[in-house]
């Protein structure tokens, strides 16, 4: 029966991203973008975030713009136009050395990379004519404002525990809900996130610490009861739509990374109290 393919097209793209879609398909390759841009697109989101995959290896990548950043599990960093784009191999990810780090193969199949990602919203991709390309459903997720998994949950969750906050992130700042089987998951496999970096933990956390739906966030992650997890206490904690405000209110192991700024700001903070 094949892969069904569901297209919206007449949408305006970035032109440089056009352009760097079009360079790697005039080499004889696929390329979309992927991921955060057509979901902030679809939702009628301001973004920057372009990611792009392709069935082009990273030294044909390489051969064809400037890099920014060496590749690293199939994945390159280049500078066009002075633009940033992440772009990927297609590729399937299995026997995970430890949280986060896979091995990884090359494919040459969409499908089996897009089944690689977390979520239904982010496997959704447009192409250069700005035409979107929906596998899983992701688009009728976004109408649905629901966060969905890509296959098993549990098993995904415990490949990469990022997910886990990841989620949370999605939920709070879309204001979506979160479906019930990743739910359950996350319930299952919520002592993950202990096993995360404090410096991927204060990414995440600091997204959710920003969002306008911060209150949302806070609520899901003690709903989750992952404060022992993240080694923080949000009792009596009170929602602002502020990073460092948010912060300010948290007693935090001192393995938490901060910039200079960062405590400058929490200190004159604490003055202004």
């Amino acid at each position: 029966m094949g892969i069904p393919y569901f297209f919206i097209g007449g949408y305006n793209l970035k032109e440089e991203a056009i352009e760097v879609l079009t360079i790697i398909e005039n080499l004889g390759y696929k390329a979309y973008l992927i991921g955060g841009y057509p979901r902030d697109f679809y939702i009628g989101k301001p973004t920057d975030d372009y990611d792009i995959c392709t069935n082009a290896t990273p030294d044909i990548i390489e051969n064809s713009f400037e890099v920014s950043s060496p590749e690293k599990h199939g994945s390159i960093k280049i500078k066009y136009k002075d633009i940033s784009f992440d772009i990927t191999t297609f590729r399937i990810e299995s026997d995970y050395q430890d949280v986060r780090t896979p091995v990884t193969t090359y494919t040459e199949s969409l499908i089996d990379d897009i089944q690689r990602r977390d979520f239904t919203i982010n496997s959704i991709c447009i192409d250069k004519h700005g035409e979107y390309i929906d596998l899983l459903g992701g688009l009728k997720d976004i109408d649905s404002r629901i966060i969905k998994c890509i296959g098993d949950p549990s098993a995904k969750l415990a490949e990469d525990p990022l997910r886990i906050l990841r989620a949370i992130r999605f939920a709070t700042v879309l204001d979506f809900s979160i479906d019930e089987d990743l739910e359950r998951g996350i319930m299952m496999e919520g002592s993950g996130v202990s096993k995360l970096s404090y410096y991927r933990r204060k990414e995440e956390l600091d997204r959710i610490f920003a969002s306008n739906h911060v209150a949302k966030g806070i609520e899901l992650i003690k709903k989750y009861h992952l404060g022992q997890y993240l080694e923080l206490n949000f009792d009596g904690v009170v929602p602002i739509p502020s990073a460092i405000e948010m912060w300010g209110q948290l007693d935090y192991p001192d393995q938490y990374p901060f910039t200079r700024t960062e405590k400058k700001k929490m200190e004159q903070n604490e003055k202004n109290i």
